[in-house]
């Protein structure tokens, strides 16, 4: 069950670093108003889940070793949850690609001796006895950089990984995009801001990690900019940050099928659930309206899911073509699929299991029929828990059943 951190075992640290000495790093005024702001939304007092007092705000610092500091405090004095938040400029190192926070006296030429390096981040975040940790990069490469934050630069993105943690970065491709020229915040951290205080209309009572991601994802992907990256581990997909200030329990209760519609056209989290080389067909739709049939409140609180039903659709389509033969002049395909989804999909997709896979096989018939495809025998699938996925991931296997 999502739940807020505990405020009195919680700690916070934001850092920013929107003033810079070196001239190849521009200034980024903004991100001040991003530590402001974002101090004030967690530590809200209707909404927020955490302490004002526990709540460390650093701007402009000069030395990494303030940030060092300030990190080890609040990680030795945090035993529910750490957050640490930076926002600024990001550069890699010139051979092993290592990633370094900079901060107001960091030089490029020697960022070894004047940058944060994020590996020492890590291993303070590491140490913590925090039972949820939280980091969230908001920062990009110097224009002189050939590649951004999660770009393919070997190594960067293993680095962001920590167990038993919750990694939200932004990837802007430079500076500008990063930081428009007179906006308020910088485009990451502005759509953050915009869902901690304006909140999800039709979400949950609370604003879970995950969807904090996926909102963000598909406002930037729609907005044609680079979509954030993400990395969790264990439970900490049930952390909330806030509540959610436009809750409604009135939105508990809506059409199935105009939710499904209206994740039609959503943004598949990774390759694992992104669509194939083929184009979707007309039975995609059709299982829409097939949901017309489920009892309006099988979709309770559905839009808050990080796993949606469209995703299934797809991860089978995506099998069957992968799968399919030719014998004797016809195409066959697999009868009995299993969809795998992290412990904590399964569990909130499980009051409609039934009613899922019902509709999911009579989509596949008809697909298969359209393709005119044959299939071995009677189809069947079922949804099963895989504790190896993490959250937002399926993973679907099929074989033959002759005579079933």
């Amino acid at each position: 069950m999502t739940r807020l951190p505990d405020p009195a075992r919680s700690r916070v640290v934001l850092v920013g670093t929107a003033a810079y000495h070196a001239k190849d790093l521009s200034d980024l005024p903004s991100v001040t108003n991003n530590v402001n702001a974002l101090a004030e939304a967690l530590t809200d007092a209707a909404n927020g889940g955490f302490k004002p007092e526990h709540c460390v705000r650093l701007r402009d610092p000069a030395d990494p070793r303030d940030v060092s500091r300030a990190l080890r405090n609040a990680a030795a004095q945090a035993e529910d949850t750490l957050v640490v938040y930076f926002a600024g400029h990001g550069m890699t190192g010139p051979r092993r690609h290592d990633l370094f926070l900079c901060t107001s006296d960091s030089d490029p030429a020697e960022l070894a001796l004047s940058a944060l390096p994020y590996e020492h981040l890590r291993d303070v975040v590491l140490d913590s006895p925090a039972n949820n940790r939280i980091v969230i990069l908001d920062c990009c490469y110097s224009g002189r950089a050939a590649q951004d934050l999660m770009g393919d630069a070997p190594g960067v993105l293993d680095q962001l990984e920590i167990a038993g943690t919750w990694i939200l970065a932004a990837t802007p491709a430079n500076a500008p995009a990063l930081a428009p020229q007179g906006a308020r915040y910088t485009v990451f951290t502005g759509h953050l801001l915009s869902l901690l205080t304006g909140g999800l209309h039709g979400g949950g009572e609370l604003i879970a990690l995950p969807d904090i991601y996926r909102q963000i994802r598909r406002e930037m992907t729609a907005s044609g900019m680079r979509p954030p990256h993400q990395r969790g581990t264990d439970t900490v997909d049930l952390l909330a940050l806030t509540r959610n200030p436009a809750y409604d329990p009135g939105s508990d209760v809506r059409d199935p099928a105009e939710w499904i519609r209206s994740q039609l056209h959503a943004v598949p989290t990774d390759a694992e659930t992104a669509p194939p080389s083929g184009p979707r067909v007309g039975p995609a739709t059709r299982f829409e309206s097939g949901l017309r049939g489920l009892v309006r409140r099988a979709f309770r609180r559905t839009p808050t899911n990080p796993l949606y039903p469209i995703e299934l659709l797809h991860g089978i389509q995506d099998e069957v073509v992968e799968r399919r033969i030719v014998l004797d002049g016809f195409i066959l395909v697999p009868n009995r699929y299993v969809l795998g989804l992290s412990p904590f999909d399964w569990s909130r997709l499980s009051p409609y299991h039934e009613a899922l896979t019902k509709e999911l096989v009579a989509w596949l018939a008809e697909y298969v029929a359209e393709q005119q495809w044959r299939v071995w025998g009677e189809l069947s699938i079922v949804i099963e828990v895989d504790p190896r996925l993490t959250t937002g991931r399926i993973r679907v296997v099929s074989r033959i059943e002759p005579g079933s």
